[in-house]
């Protein structure tokens, strides 16, 4: 009697262990482009894999100085190399949809840095998923073994 809840236990772990890790492995998205309030007509690739390579996004993103203008370019440009110099270029950037836009086209011009964000993901249930296998596996090769 003691096995077999032991044995229930055992594939009821690796059950919920497969449908927790299943999403992490088969993680395939398809992406909606948003509107960009701040272009409409903006390029959108669809998903970070889609992304083509960095002389075809130039090529896309040159529409987007004559739209907004020669004069609102350079304004903003001074602006965002002010952010630069205050070392505040990604809550520049982060702070709306046009900020975020012109630091593009200046980027992928070769006119401002790239940035990171230097929060790393995190796997909530990575820990969990790992101590339900690790802890599985012994009890399966006690039974199977012991």
């Amino acid at each position: 009697m003691n096995n077999i809840i032991i044995m229930k236990i055992l594939h009821l772990s690796i059950i919920f262990m497969l449908l927790l890790i299943s999403p992490m492995i088969f993680h395939s998205v398809n992406a909606i482009c948003m509107p960009n309030s701040d272009w409409p007509s903006a390029p959108c690739y669809g998903c970070a894999m889609c992304t083509p390579s960095i002389e075809k996004q130039r090529e896309d993103w040159t529409p987007y100085y004559q739209y907004k203008g020669a004069i609102w370019m350079e304004m903003m440009k001074t602006k965002m190399e002010s952010a630069i110099k205050n070392d505040t270029l990604q809550d520049w950037v982060s702070y709306n949809q046009s900020n975020y836009d012109v630091w593009r086209y200046y980027y992928l011009n070769d006119q401002a840095p790239l940035f990171t964000d230097s929060t790393v993901p995190e796997f909530p249930f990575a820990i969990p998923v790992l101590l339900m296998g690790v802890t599985s596996l012994i009890i399966f090769y006690r039974l199977k073994f012991g």
